[in-house]
């Protein structure tokens, strides 16, 4: 029985799970997830086809790390200052900005939810949502709705932008404005907090 090298060490072939992902991420970010393949990404490694295989089993198997390692790069906001809607505000578009750089992610991302689930993201949106006084049935409401709400954000957007920075302000301005209000209005339907806030 061949027996899969743990993640971070070398085998024998010189590949690591890390390179492997490295490679495949810079194929996304330059060709989008069609671009990727099994065959492009032994190539672009230096390594016979097989190689590749007896790390990474299948092309499903790879996006799904390419997914978990994105969520990784995902800078988390500081909690010690501004609103709970704040908070989940900057985390879910530093999210959308991150999947968005990898063309075709967001549509991998949402094809399979369960494999892909944001590792680092759902837990800091969860105890977001709980300091603010949702309840579990309800946060996984908002969870729910900010998937399908950022998702659509990420796959309105043309799939040769690969910086959100790119986009229209005015697009990104009511993507936020939306996002603000789709969180004040959870809070009052299922907290009763006061939604009046300042603008901006």
């Amino acid at each position: 029985m061949v027996r899969k090298p743990k993640k971070g060490s070398v085998s024998e072939d010189g590949l690591t799970e890390e390179a492997i992902v490295k490679a495949a991420r810079l194929i996304i970010s330059d060709s989008g997830t069609d671009g990727l393949t099994m065959r492009r990404l032994s190539d672009d490694l230096g390594v016979a086809l097989g190689a590749t295989y007896h790390h990474v089993p299948n092309r499903q198997v790879l996006l799904r790390l390419v997914a978990k390692d994105i969520d990784r790069d995902l800078v988390l906001p500081s909690t010690d200052t501004g609103e709970w809607t704040d908070h989940v505000r900057m985390a879910v578009l530093d999210y959308a900005r991150l999947v968005h750089a990898h063309p075709g992610m967001a549509a991998e991302i949402a094809r399979d939810s369960i494999e892909m689930t944001p590792l680092s993201l759902n837990p800091f949106l969860a105890e977001r949502l709980g300091s603010a006084g949702f309840s579990s049935t309800d946060i996984e409401a908002v969870m729910i709705a900010l998937f399908f709400y950022v998702g659509g954000l990420m796959l309105a957007v043309p799939s040769g932008v690969s910086d959100l920075g790119q986009v229209d302000p005015s697009l990104l301005a009511h993507f936020e404005t939306g996002l603000r209000i789709l969180l004040l209005g959870f809070a009052a339907e299922m907290v009763g907090t006061d939604v009046v806030r300042s603008p901006g």
